[in-house]
């Protein structure tokens, strides 16, 4: 039984040591209100995306393009909000418009998937290519419609505004949704398309020898990773209340870490969203951390990708030579018997 939850144990361990580090390093900032505040308004987008990334991960893939596609969906839906939701007087009228703003930015998530899926799962290209390829083809458009950096799209409504900056119940409705959103996520993990998802990424041959369609499982697995992704934008350009190309990009590379540092193999067919929620807190203190020391502006700012970066090479490198000494150790027993 210990053995079983070994890995969330483990993760459960390093939660507490981050925590209590950082408590003593810096007992006045981390330990504050603001601080847990901040926290929670920003654990959601980068939780969602990592959500996302889980799934295609998880499938024996990956999803480079989850950032991309939060900007480009969110832009578009800003665009509907700056032409139209912003020009109304009456409140219902800002509502509706809101609705098909919102409505028409899920339309462009899954139309990002479609392509991902279709392109992964039918054709059969490399997830890693084809990620690698719609990243920037997705960048491309957000930033012809955006502009560049110095760019951006901003002044919507103060009812979208809700969705990010609101609070019900002292809990942050972001937070509020990146929490429905993992149980959900959890329900249908555990259902049949759930398990045809874990079985693609263990052994492809063998779930379409056992009747699982891999092609189409894969397709509607890359368009539920985009969907995830189009929540993550929806609250990000809410809270910021614009809405721009580069938005996220350090998310990237965070949340494949928050995936590995969770349990999941990097070949797929193995982890569980307990340990990624986990480890998302453990990143997300870390991330505060950072913060709390200065390190993430100012001429020390170099220092955050050095961090993140081996971070990620180590948990990689420990992920890969575990897997290896079990197969390793697969292999013997096969030979014994």
């Amino acid at each position: 039984m210990i053995k079983k939850y070994f890995n969330f144990i483990l993760l459960l361990i390093i939660f507490v040591i981050v925590f209590i580090t950082m408590s003593i390093l810096t007992p006045d900032k981390f330990l504050s209100v603001r601080n847990f505040q901040s926290m929670a308004y920003q654990i959601p987008e980068f939780g969602i995306l990592s959500l996302a990334m889980f799934l295609s991960i998880v499938s024996g893939g990956i999803n480079l393009s989850t950032v991309n596609t939060a900007s480009l969906s969110g832009i578009v839906g800003a665009l509907i909000l700056i032409n139209f939701a912003a020009k109304q007087t009456d409140s219902f009228s800002i509502i509706m418009w809101i609705i098909i703003a919102v409505l028409v930015s899920i339309l462009t998530s899954l139309s990002c998937g479609f392509i991902n899926g279709f392109m992964i799962g039918v054709i059969g290209v490399s997830p890693i290519l084809t990620t690698l390829g719609t990243l920037t083809f997705f960048h491309g458009i957000s930033l012809r419609i955006a502009g560049g950096s110095a760019g951006g799209i901003t002044g919507f409504p103060d009812q979208f505004l809700w969705i990010g900056n609101a609070n019900i119940l002292g809990l942050p409705v972001p937070f509020i949704i990146f929490v429905i959103v993992f149980v959900i996520v959890f329900i249908i993990l555990k259902t049949t398309y759930g398990f045809s998802i874990y079985m693609i990424g263990s052994n492809p041959t063998a779930s379409q020898f056992s009747g699982i369609n891999n092609k189409i499982v894969l397709l509607k697995n890359y368009v539920f990773s985009c969907l995830l992704c189009n929540i993550a934008g929806i609250i990000m350009i809410s809270r910021y209340n614009s809405a721009k190309a580069d938005y996220g990009s350090s998310y990237l590379l965070q949340s494949i870490l928050a995936v590995m540092l969770g349990g999941t193999s990097i070949a797929g067919g193995h982890g569980t969203i307990q340990g990624l929620v986990v480890a998302i807190l453990i990143l997300q203190m870390i991330s505060s951390g950072l913060n709390i020391f200065g390190l993430t502006i100012g001429k020390n700012v170099f220092l955050v990708d050095i961090i993140w970066g081996s971070l990620l090479i180590i948990i990689i490198s420990i992920s890969f030579l575990v897997e290896r000494r079990s197969y390793s150790k697969l292999g013997r027993v096969e030979l014994k018997k």
